[in-house]
């Protein structure tokens, strides 16, 4: 793909991305927000194995697969992170 085209296609997608996690954070209370970057770091493991499905050629998929080990691990950390912030927000309401 011609860098011309997805360095804006992949703008377009993260602000829509944005704008529609704001509209239901805005409806649902604030419960979702913690869980933003978890939902955001899915998204991207998500279109990176479907770069390495489509688009990669040769080597190319060996650098998509590392990323995707951060992104991952990224997931990881920001998950533990709502949990522990969903466990202190019922710890302070029950005490």
């Amino acid at each position: 793909m011609n860098l011309n085209i997805a360095i804006p296609i992949g703008i377009a997608i993260v602000i829509f991305v944005a704008v529609l996690l704001y509209k239901i954070s805005t409806k649902r209370m604030h419960k979702l927000i913690k869980y933003i970057p978890s939902i955001l770091f899915a998204i991207s493991i998500c279109l990176m194995y479907l770069k390495i499905l489509f688009i990669s050629k040769g080597y190319e998929a060996i650098s998509d697969i590392v990323v995707i080990i951060f992104l991952a691990i990224g997931l990881g950390i920001s998950l533990l992170g709502a949990i522990i912030i969903e466990i202190i927000n019922k710890k302070k309401l029950t005490h």
